[in-house]
C-alpha cells in the first residue's frame, strides 16, 4: 500500500470514527483512554471496507452497535485520538452535556460577578454620562424598614455594576444600528453633528421660572437682565433629520417677553443664525465652541452696557483636538469627528484670579488647562461647574456683575471678566444658600440670568429664589420715596464704609463709639453758617475735607442744636439745603442722610435758652427738607424723646445734652436700621482698619480698665473700638503691639488711652509728638464749645514707661498711681 492509498485510508477511517461518537457520544472518554495495538494495513481496509458497505446498505439507521463491532480499538491512532478530543467537546455541548456546562459556567460567572463587584472601588463620577453616580446607601433600620434603603441600594446596584460603562455603550450601538434617528435625547445629523432635542414648551418649569425672576427683579436695588441662549438645536436646524425640528426657542421668547417684569431680555439668536456657517457648536457636545461664546457675548454687551472687545484684539489659541463631549456619551455613536477646544486670550493684559468658597478652592486663571487631561475636556473654562465661583480681576472699571447660570455660561464670561472689577457666579443647581444674602453680602446690584434654552426649559431650581424670596430678610427694602426711613433690615457696619458724618459734638459721641469705619467731620460748635468756615482738627472746613474726597457714597448730616435759640427756621434750612447742593455738584449720587435734633433733657431747658419745643418746629422744616431735596430723614427725635418730649435723664448724660456711651452706642444701631439700600453707582471704598501688630507683653485693656476704675472721672468712660484709636492718634498700626482708648459721651474731654509699642523709639514719638497733637486738636473741639474743659486739656498726664505709655485726661490724677498701673 503506497502513501497516497494509505493516506486515503486513514481519512476513510477518521470519517467513520466521526460517525461513530456523533451516535454514541457517552463512549467517547473512554475509548480515547483505550491503549492502541498495532494491525496491519490490510487488516484496517478490509474493516473499513465492510463497515462502509453496511452503512451505505442500511443508512443512517443502522445501529451503531454494528459499527462498533467493526471498528476495533486497535484502529485508533494518535490523530484519531485528537480527533476525539474534539468530538467530545462537541459532545459537551449538545443537549444533555450543554445544560450540565452552562448551569456550571453561570454559577461561575455569578461567583466572579460578585466578587468583581464587591472588589471593585465605586465610582463618584460617570465621565461618559457626565452625572453623579449613587454610591452605597446609608444603612439605618428606620431606611430598611420604610423601604427607602433598598430603593437607594437598587440605584446603586444599577450605577456601580463593574463593564457598566461597556453595557450602557453596547445597548446605545444597537439602538443606533436598529435605525434610530434619535438615541437618549440626541439626534444623529448632517456633517458628523449629534445634536440635543428640544426639550419642549411646556409650563412646568417655565412659568415657575419666570416667576422667580419677576421676584427677583420687584426686589429694587438690583438691575436683572435675562439672556436665554440658543441650542444648537435651533441655530443648526438645517442639520436636523427631516421633520424634527419643532420651533420651542422663538415661543419662549414670546413668552419671556410678555410675562417677565425686566427692562433687559437679550435674544442672541439673530447674530447666531448669521454666522450659523462658522464653528459655533461642538458635534460631541451640547455647548457652546468658544467661536459661538463670543458671538454670544457681543449679543449680551450693548444691554449690559458695556463695549465689546473686537475679535482682532485676541489670540486664539488651539488647546485640544480629542474632546467628545456629553452628546457622543449619550448617543453612543461612536463615528463622528473629535471637537477642538479654543481658547480667546485678550491682547490686553487681564489679570484674574477664581476662587470657590464652597471647596475652598481658588485657581490663578480663567482656565484649568489640567481638565484637558480628562474626558470632560469643557471643564477647561473655569474649572467646570461649581455652586459658587468669584472672579476678581485687574479691570479697573469698578463694576460687579452676579450671573445666575449653567455651564453655558463659562465659555462666555472669560469674555466678560475683562469689563468687570467682580463677577459671581451662582449655579442654583448645586448652591443652596440664600441668594438675596449672597448678593447684599456683595454690594451687587448688576445681575444676569444666563441659561440655554434647555435648561430654563426643564430645571426647577431657579424656584430656590421664589422660596428666599418668601422667608430672607433681605428682600425687603423701603419706600424709596424721600423721607422719613422707616425701619428696616439691619446692615452691618461695612454699610458705613464710604460715609461721610458731619456735626457738632453729638456726632463726636457717634464717632468715639459707634465702630464706623467712616469719615468724621465733626467739632464742638460746628453749624450750619461755618460749614465752609470753620477750621477743623484737620486744618479745612467740612466742605473742602469732602470735596477733597475721591468718592462718596453716603453723607450722614446732624446739625441745629446750636441754632434753634434763634428761632429761624427757614434760613437754617436754606442753609443747610445749600451745604447739601454744593456737595452734589461734585457728588450728584451720593445718598443724602439729615439726621433730627435731639431733644434735651427737662433739667437742661429750665437753664438753657433751647426748648424742646423749637427743636420740634426746626425739626418739621428738616423734614420738609429732606423731601424738597431727595434726602431721607432720620428720625432720632422720636426715638430718644420721653412722654413730654424731652430727652429722659438716664439718656442725657451728665450735661442734658448729649448722650452716654452707652447709648450713642444705641444710637449706631438705629442708624443701621434705618439705612436704604445702595444704588450701586457709586464705587464702595473698602478702606478697612488694620489690626495692630500683636505679639506684645502687655495687656493694654486690662491697664486701661484699671486706670477707669481708679481715677475719678466726672464722665462715664467706655472703651471704644480700635479704629477710632487710630484715627484719634494717627498711629502706625504696624508700630503698635496693642492699645486702648476709653472715651466719654461728649461733654467732657475726659479720656484715657494706653498704647504698647513695638519698640521704645516709637514710644518716644508717641510720649513727645502724637499724644501732644492729639491734645491739640481737641482743645480745638472744646475752645468755644465747653471752655471749662480747657483746664484739663492744659494739664493731660502722660507716662511712658519702656514702649508703655499712657494718657489720662482727668481734673484728678497723679503720675505715681500710672506709674504703678504700668508695673
Amino acid at each position: 500500500m503506497n502513501s497516497k492509498e494509505f493516506e486515503s485510508l486513514e481519512k476513510r477511517e477518521e470519517e467513520l470514527f466521526r460517525r461513530f461518537l456523533e451516535k454514541n457520544s457517552h463512549q467517547s472518554t473512554a475509548i480515547i483512554s483505550a491503549e492502541p495495538e498495532t494491525p496491519d494495513s490490510e487488516q484496517r481496509s478490509e474493516t473499513v471496507a465492510e463497515a462502509e458497505n453496511i452503512i451505505a446498505d442500511d443508512g443512517e439507521e443502522k445501529e451503531i452497535s454494528t459499527i462498533k463491532m467493526l471498528i476495533p480499538q486497535c484502529l485508533l491512532s494518535k490523530r484519531q485520538r485528537l480527533q476525539g478530543i474534539k468530538s467530545l467537546l462537541s459532545a459537551l455541548f449538545s443537549k444533555e452535556g450543554s445544560q450540565k456546562l452552562t448551569s456550571l459556567a453561570f454559577i461561575a460567572f455569578l461567583i466572579a460577578f460578585l466578587f468583581l463587584n464587591i472588589v471593585t472601588p465605586s465610582k463618584k463620577l460617570s465621565e461618559n454620562e457626565n452625572r453623579t453616580l449613587a454610591l452605597f446607601p446609608k444603612f439605618s433600620l428606620e431606611r430598611l424598614t420604610d423601604g427607602s434603603f433598598m430603593k437607594d441600594f437598587e440605584s446603586y446596584i444599577s450605577d456601580q455594576f463593574v463593564f457598566r460603562n461597556h453595557f450602557v455603550s453596547a445597548k446605545r450601538r444597537y439602538e443606533v444600528l436598529s435605525g434610530k434617528e434619535e438615541n437618549h435625547g440626541i439626534l444623529f445629523c448632517d456633517g458628523g453633528y449629534l445634536i440635543e432635542n428640544s426639550s419642549g414648551l411646556t409650563n412646568e418649569y417655565i412659568s415657575p421660572n419666570i416667576k422667580a425672576i419677576n421676584n427677583l427683579a420687584s426686589v429694587k436695588r438690583y438691575n436683572v437682565s435675562v439672556a436665554i441662549i440658543p441650542t444648537a438645536y435651533e441655530i443648526l436646524k438645517d442639520k436636523l433629520p427631516k421633520f424634527a425640528y419643532t420651533d420651542s426657542y422663538g415661543r419662549l421668547q414670546n413668552q419671556l417677553k410678555k410675562e417677565l417684569k425686566v427692562a433687559n431680555i437679550i435674544d442672541a439668536s439673530p447674530i447666531l443664525s448669521k454666522n450659523a456657517d462658522q464653528y459655533l457648536y461642538y458635534r460631541t457636545d451640547h455647548h457652546q465652541t468658544a467661536h459661538g461664546s463670543y458671538y454670544t457675548y457681543i449679543s449680551l454687551c450693548d444691554s449690559l452696557g458695556i463695549q465689546g472687545v473686537s475679535p482682532n484684539e485676541y489670540t486664539i489659541e488651539k488647546m485640544s483636538d480629542k474632546f467628545y463631549g456629553t452628546a457622543w456619551s449619550n448617543s453612543g455613536f461612536a463615528h463622528t469627528n473629535k471637537d477642538t477646544i479654543y481658547r480667546y486670550t485678550p491682547k490686553k493684559p487681564l489679570e484674574a484670579t477664581v476662587s470657590f468658597p464652597l471647596e475652598n478652592k481658588t485657581m490663578k486663571s480663567l482656565y484649568n488647562e489640567e481638565m484637558l487631561l480628562g474626558k470632560d475636556k469643557y471643564a477647561f473654562y473655569l474649572d467646570g461647574n461649581h455652586g459658587l465661583a468669584e472672579i476678581k480681576t485687574n479691570a479697573e472699571t469698578g463694576k460687579k456683575l452676579a450671573v445666575i447660570k449653567d455651564s453655558y455660561a463659562h465659555s462666555i464670561i472669560p469674555f466678560l471678566a475683562s469689563h468687570y472689577n467682580e463677577i459671581y457666579m451662582i449655579d442654583l443647581r448645586y448652591y443652596n444658600g440664600d441668594i438675596f444674602e449672597y448678593l447684599y453680602a456683595n454690594n451687587i446690584n448688576d445681575v444676569l440670568i444666563l441659561y440655554n434654552q434647555n435648561t430654563f426649559m426643564t430645571d426647577s431650581n431657579l424656584s430656590k429664589i421664589t422660596e428666599f424670596y418668601k422667608v430672607s430678610p433681605y428682600t425687603t427694602v423701603p419706600d424709596v420715596s424721600y423721607g422719613i426711613v422707616p425701619k428696616q433690615t439691619i446692615v452691618d457696619d461695612s454699610y458705613f464704609d464710604d460715609a461721610v458724618f458731619v456735626g457738632d459734638s453729638l456726632t463726636i459721641g457717634i464717632e468715639n463709639f459707634s465702630g464706623f469705619n467712616s469719615q468724621f467731620l465733626c467739632m464742638g460748635g460746628l453749624n450750619t453758617q461755618n460749614l465752609e468756615t470753620a477750621s477743623l482738627p484737620m486744618g479745612k472746613s467740612a466742605l473742602q475735607a469732602i470735596k477733597d474726597r475721591d468718592s462718596l457714597g453716603k453723607l450722614y448730616i446732624m446739625l441745629g442744636t446750636n441754632e434753634v435759640i434763634y428761632n429761624e427756621k427757614d434760613e437754617f434750612a436754606k442753609r443747610y439745603g445749600d451745604f447739601i447742593d454744593k456737595v452734589r455738584e461734585k457728588f450728584p449720587d451720593v445718598i443724602v442722610y439729615i439726621q433730627s435734633i435731639l431733644p434735651i433733657t427737662k433739667e437742661k431747658e429750665a437753664t438753657v435758652s433751647i426748648k424742646n419745643s423749637s427743636i420740634v418746629i426746626h425739626n418739621e422744616r428738616l423734614l420738609e427738607l429732606a423731601k424738597e431735596k431727595q434726602c431721607y430723614y432720620i428720625d432720632l427725635h422720636s426715638y430718644f424723646k420721653d412722654e413730654n418730649g424731652a430727652l429722659p435723664y438716664s439718656i442725657g448724660g451728665s450735661d442734658g445734652i448729649h448722650l452716654g456711651p452707652v447709648h450713642y452706642r444705641e444710637l449706631a444701631t438705629y442708624l443701621k436700621e434705618h439705612a436704604v439700600p445702595e444704588t450701586g453707582v457709586v464705587k464702595i471704598a473698602k478702606n478697612k482698619v488694620k489690626t495692630f501688630a500683636g505679639k506684645g507683653k502687655y495687656d493694654t485693656v486690662k491697664i486701661g480698665d484699671s486706670v477707669v476704675k481708679k481715677i475719678e472721672f466726672k464722665d462715664t468712660l467706655l472703651k471704644v473700638a480700635d479704629s477710632m484709636v487710630v484715627s484719634a492718634y494717627k498711629v502706625d498700626t504696624s508700630k503698635i503691639a496693642s492699645a486702648s482708648l476709653y472715651l466719654g459721651g461728649g461733654a467732657t474731654a475726659e479720656e484715657v488711652a494706653v498704647f504698647e509699642a513695638t519698640d521704645e523709639k516709637y514710644a518716644k514719638e508717641l510720649e513727645n509728638v502724637l499724644v501732644p497733637e492729639r491734645i491739640e486738636r481737641k482743645k480745638l473741639d472744646f475752645k468755644n464749645y465747653i471752655p471749662a474743659e480747657m483746664t484739663k486739656l492744659s494739664n493731660p498726664y502722660i507716662v511712658r514707661k519702656g514702649k508703655v505709655v499712657i494718657v489720662c485726661i482727668a481734673d484728678k490724677a497723679d503720675k505715681s498711681t500710672l506709674e504703678k498701673l504700668i508695673k
